[in-house]
C-alpha cells in the first residue's frame, strides 16, 4: 500500500485520535470477546458476507450503477426513528431497477447542460417558464421520490444534490456508467477509492439551476464522498462512502470480475453509526460520562466536533483491533470490511428489536 493511499491516512490519521481521546477509549477485553463471538459464529465459514437477497442482483454494469447510487444516498438515516433504515433503500431501489434497468441511468441523475451566458437568465427561465420543467432540484427530489417507492425520506434535498453530484461525474468522466469508473481502477480497490474521490469532489456544477442562488455566496458543498474532519489543526480521513463503494462491488460480485481487487485488504471499516453502537453495547468501547449522558438523552452530537470524531475515529481503531485478535488468539483472517459487515448486521438486527441503547445523532451527508 502506498503510504499516503486514503486508507493509510484513515488508519494513521484514526490512530492519532484514539491515541488521545479523551470521551471515548477501546477496552481491550471487549475486543477480545467480540473477536471470540466472530470466531465461533463463522468457523468453517469462507462466506464473503454480502446479502444478495437485500440487494439488487443482475448483470455486472447494472449491479454497480445500482450500488453508486445505493452508497450515493447511504447516510443519516436516524431522522426517520425508523421508518427508514438501509434495507429499506435497497428495496425500493431494487424494486426500481426490477421494473426497469435503466432507471439508475447518469442521465436521470445529472440534468442537462446548457450553457447560458448570463447565469440570470438561466434562474429566471428555470423558475418561471411556463415551458420550462420545474427546478433542477424539484425534478431530482421527484425522481428521487419515484425511486423510494412514493415516499420520502429525511434529507431529501441532500439526496437528491449528491444523486446529481454522481450523475454529472459519471457523465463528465465515465460515460455515464459506473462499471467504467471501477474499470479505470485497475483491480485495486485503493485506486478505485481515489478516483471516486476525484470524481465526487462536492463542487456545485454551475449549470445546476437549483444551486445557483446559494453559489453566490457558497462555491462548494461538501460531497458525501470526500469524509473529513479537522481536529487541532489536523485533518482526520474517514472516506466512508467511498471505501463502502469499493466494498460493496467486491462483496455484491463475489470478489470476481469488476468486484475483483487484489488489495481488497487495504480498506478500513466504514465510520457511521451502528457499528460504535454496537461496539459500545459489547463493552469494546467506554464512553466518557458527559458523552454517553449525552447520547443518552438523544442529544446532536455536532458533525466535526471533537466528541464525534473521535466515536468515528475510535470505531476504525476498534476493529482493526478485532481484525488482529482474530488473526492472532483463532488464526482467522477476515478483512476490515468482514469485521464491519458482520458488526453491523448484528447491530441493525438487535436495533430494529429494540435491544440496543441510543446511538449518537450527528447530522451528516458522510454516513
Amino acid at each position: 500500500m502506498s503510504a499516503d493511499s486514503p486508507m493509510q491516512r484513515v488508519r494513521e490519521s484514526t490512530a492519532r485520535i484514539s491515541a488521545k481521546a479523551r470521551d471515548v477509549t477501546i477496552d481491550e477485553e471487549g475486543i477480545r470477546v467480540i473477536a471470540s463471538e466472530m470466531a465461533k459464529a463463522q468457523e468453517g465459514s469462507d462466506s464473503i458476507g454480502w446479502d444478495d437477497d437485500a440487494h439488487y442482483v443482475g448483470p455486472e454494469e447494472e449491479t454497480i450503477q445500482y450500488l453508486i447510487v445505493v452508497d450515493a444516498i447511504n447516510f443519516c438515516f436516524w431522522p426517520s426513528e425508523g421508518q427508514w433504515e438501509y434495507g429499506n433503500v435497497t428495496a425500493a431501489l431494487k424494486e426500481s431497477m426490477q421494473a426497469d434497468p435503466n432507471a439508475l441511468d447518469a442521465s436521470s441523475l445529472a440534468f442537462a447542460r446548457t450553457e447560458p451566458e448570463d447565469i440570470e437568465t438561466l434562474i429566471k427561465v428555470a423558475s418561471t417558464s411556463p415551458h420550462a420543467p420545474p427546478r433542477l432540484k424539484d425534478m431530482s427530489t421527484e425522481r428521487l421520490r419515484a425511486l423510494l417507492g412514493g415516499r420520502d425520506m429525511p434529507n431529501m434535498e441532500d439526496r437528491a444534490r449528491l444523486l446529481r453530484e454522481v450523475g454529472t461525474g459519471l457523465t463528465d468522466k465515465y460515460d455515464g456508467l459506473a462499471a467504467n469508473l471501477v474499470r479505470a481502477g485497475g483491480g485495486s480497490a485503493v485506486r478505485l477509492v481515489e478516483l471516486v474521490l476525484d470524481a465526487f469532489p462536492g463542487v456545485i456544477p454551475w449549470y445546476d439551476a437549483a444551486a445557483l442562488r446559494l453559489s453566490r455566496s457558497q462555491d462548494f458543498l461538501p460531497s458525501g464522498f470526500r469524509d473529513t474532519a479537522e481536529l487541532e489543526g489536523q485533518t482526520v480521513f474517514f472516506y466512508k462512502r467511498a471505501q463502502i463503494f469499493v466494498g460493496d462491488v467486491w462483496g455484491a460480485l463475489k470478489g470476481k470480475g469488476l468486484g475483483c481487487f487484489d488489495d481488497i485488504a487495504e480498506i478500513t471499516m466504514f465510520a457511521d453509526y451502528r457499528v460504535p453502537q454496537i461496539l459500545q453495547a459489547k463493552g469494546a468501547l467506554k464512553y466518557s460520562h458527559d458523552l454517553e449522558e449525552a447520547i443518552m438523552k438523544k442529544t446532536i452530537i455536532p458533525a466535526g466536533s471533537a466528541q464525534e470524531i473521535e466515536i468515528r475515529a475510535c470505531t476504525v481503531q476498534a476493529v482493526e483491533l478485532v481484525k488482529a485478535s482474530l488473526r492472532n488468539h483463532h488464526g482467522m483472517v477476515r478483512f476490515s470490511i468482514q469485521v464491519d459487515w458482520f458488526l453491523w448486521e448484528e447491530g441493525e438486527k438487535k436495533a430494529i428489536a429494540n435491544q440496543l441503547p441510543p446511538h449518537h445523532r450527528t447530522i451528516t451527508t458522510f454516513y
